[in-house]
C-alpha cells in the first residue's frame, strides 16, 4: 500500500511540473531569464525545433524570435590604442590653407587637423615630403602654410615607419593629397601601401581611408598639385576643391574610434575589412509613409542579440513595389554617424535567404532567392547612395515566409570613381588610388569576407 502511495505521489509531482512548464511556456518573460513565452529552442547555438504554443500574433512574434538565426557578432570595440599621425608636408599642400577659408566648413583642412589632434590626442607624429622629420602634432604647426615647403612626397617614407610597428600595437593615420610628382611613383605608392595594408589586416588590424573634396586654391609654384582644368577655371562657378585624404593602419579593436573621428570631418569613409555594423543600429524605412496597401512594421520583433525582424504584410495582394532604405538608426551620436558612413562607403552586394515560416524550419538550411518573383528583392540605390529594398505583398491569407538579408561587403568604396584618375592628363583625381584595392577586391570575390550586416524579413 505504501508503495502504490509513493508511485501516486510521484505522478502527482511529475503532472504538476509538467503543468507549470507549460503554463510558463504562454506567459510573459524576459529573455535574459526563460525562452520565449511561445516557442522553444532556436538561439544561436545548434540548431534545434521551434515549437509554437500559442496561436496569433503573439505566436507569429515568438517563433520570428526562435528562427532569426545565426545573428552576427558585433566586433569587439572599446579599443584605445595610442596614435602616429604623419602630415604630407610638400608645397601642394599650401592649397588647403587659403587665409579666406573658413574653419567651419566640415571638410576645411584646417578642420580636419584639429579634429584629428583634439579626437584622437596622437602620441607622436611625423611629416613626410622629402624626408620623414619629427614634429609636434598641432594646430599651431600644422595651420602654418610656411610649414608646407618640400617639393616631394615619399610616402613610402611614412610606409617604413608605420612597417616597425610589427605587432599593430599603434594606430597610424596618414593625412594628404595622394599626389606625385610623375605616374609611375604614383601607382608606386599606393601599391606599396596595399602591401602594407594586407599584412596588416592579417595581423588582426584594419584598414581605413578617408576622403573629400576640400575647399584649395591652386598653388601655382606647384606643377604636380590639383588644380582646375584650363576650361573650368573660365566657367566653373562653384568655389575650388581638391581631393584630401587620411590612410589608416588601425590597431585591432580601434576600429569604431578611427572611424567615428575621421567621419566627423570627411565626406566619405572606407574600411577593410567592413566592420560589422551592430544589429541594433539597423533600420528599414519606408520611403512612402503614406502607402497602406503595403506595411512595413520596422521593429515587429527582435532577435536574441538585437538583430531586427522587420514585418511586411497587406490586406490585399499587390505587385506594385514599396521602396524601403536600408539605414543605421541612429546617427545622433558619433559612432552612429561613423557606422553610417561605413556602411555608405562600401559597395555592397544585398543578398537574399529564405526559408517556411514554421517551426520545423530551425532544422532547415537558409535557400538563397532568386529575386525575380520573390516578395523582398534588392532596390536600386537612391540617388543620395543609400542601400534600398523592393517590396511587396500577396494579401493577408498568403503563406508567410521568412527571410535572411545580407549585405556583403564588395571590397570597394562607392566613391571611387569619382576620386581615381583615369590617365595622367587628369590635374584634379589621383592618379593610382585604384590600385590600393585590388586585393580587397579579390578577399571580397572569394567569400573570405563576413556580412557587413544582417537582418531578418517575416513577409507574406
Amino acid at each position: 500500500m505504501r508503495s502504490t502511495q509513493h508511485g501516486l505521489s510521484r505522478r502527482v509531482v511529475y503532472y504538476a511540473t509538467t503543468a507549470a512548464l507549460l503554463v510558463s511556456c504562454t506567459t510573459e518573460q524576459t529573455a535574459e531569464q526563460t525562452p520565449d513565452r511561445a516557442t522553444r529552442g532556436g538561439g544561436n547555438g545548434a540548431a534545434s525545433l521551434c515549437q509554437r504554443t500559442a496561436q496569433g500574433e503573439a505566436g507569429d512574434l515568438a517563433l520570428a524570435r526562435c528562427l532569426a538565426t545565426p545573428e552576427l557578432a558585433p566586433d569587439k570595440g572599446g579599443g584605445n590604442a595610442p596614435v602616429t599621425v604623419y602630415f604630407d608636408r610638400s608645397g601642394s599642400m599650401r592649397g588647403f590653407l587659403d587665409p579666406s577659408y573658413p574653419t567651419r566648413v566640415r571638410t576645411d583642412y584646417r578642420s580636419v587637423i584639429d579634429r584629428l589632434i583634439v579626437g584622437l590626442a596622437p602620441s607622436r607624429g611625423f611629416s613626410y615630403g622629402v624626408e620623414l622629420r619629427r614634429i609636434e602634432p598641432t594646430l599651431a604647426t600644422l595651420g602654418n602654410r610656411e610649414f608646407y615647403t618640400d617639393r616631394d612626397t615619399r610616402t613610402e617614407h611614412a610606409l617604413v615607419e608605420i612597417g616597425r610597428d610589427s605587432t599593430g600595437s599603434a594606430s597610424h593615420i596618414i593625412v594628404g593629397d595622394g599626389r606625385r610628382g610623375s605616374p609611375t611613383s604614383g601607382d608606386a605608392q599606393f601599391v606599396r601601401m596595399r602591401e602594407l595594408a594586407d599584412r596588416w589586416i592579417d595581423g588582426g588590424g584594419s584598414f581605413i581611408i578617408a576622403t573629400s573634396l576640400a575647399p584649395f586654391k591652386t598653388v601655382a609654384t606647384d606643377p604636380s598639385g590639383c588644380r582646375r582644368t584650363t576650361a573650368g577655371a573660365a566657367t566653373d562657378p562653384e568655389p575650388q576643391t581638391c581631393p584630401l585624404y587620411a590612410f589608416g593602419f588601425v590597431a585591432a579593436g580601434d576600429g569604431a574610434r578611427i572611424a567615428a573621428t575621421l567621419a566627423s570631418v570627411f565626406e566619405h569613409v572606407f574600411v577593410w575589412p567592413a566592420p560589422t555594423i551592430p544589429p541594433m543600429q539597423l533600420g528599414v524605412v519606408p520611403m512612402d509613409a503614406n502607402r497602406r496597401d503595403v506595411r512595413v512594421e520596422r521593429r515587429w520583433a527582435t532577435a536574441a542579440r538585437g538583430t531586427p525582424v522587420v514585418c511586411v504584410r497587406g490586406d490585399s495582394a499587390t505587385n506594385r513595389t514599396l521602396g524601403a532604405t536600408i539605414t543605421v538608426r541612429d546617427t545622433s551620436t558619433a559612432e552612429g554617424r561613423g557606422y553610417a558612413a561605413v556602411l555608405a562607403g562600401q559597395r555592397v552586394d544585398i543578398r537574399m535567404y529564405s526559408r517556411a515560416f514554421t517551426p520545423a524550419a530551425a532544422t532547415q538550411e537558409w535557400s538563397p532567392v532568386e529575386a525575380r518573383g520573390a516578395l523582398i528583392r534588392p532596390g536600386a540605390a537612391t540617388q543620395d547612395g543609400m542601400l534600398s529594398l523592393d517590396l511587396v505583398t500577396r494579401g493577408a491569407n498568403a503563406p508567410v515566409s521568412m527571410y535572411r538579408i545580407d549585405l556583403m561587403p564588395g571590397g570597394a568604396p562607392t566613391w571611387l570613381e569619382q576620386f581615381d584618375a583615369e590617365d595622367t592628363s587628369d590635374v584634379l583625381r589621383t592618379y593610382g588610388l585604384g590600385r590600393l584595392f585590388e586585393s580587397f577586391r579579390k578577399r571580397a570575390n572569394n567569400g573570405a569576407a563576413p556580412p557587413l550586416a544582417r537582418f531578418f524579413i517575416v513577409a507574406s
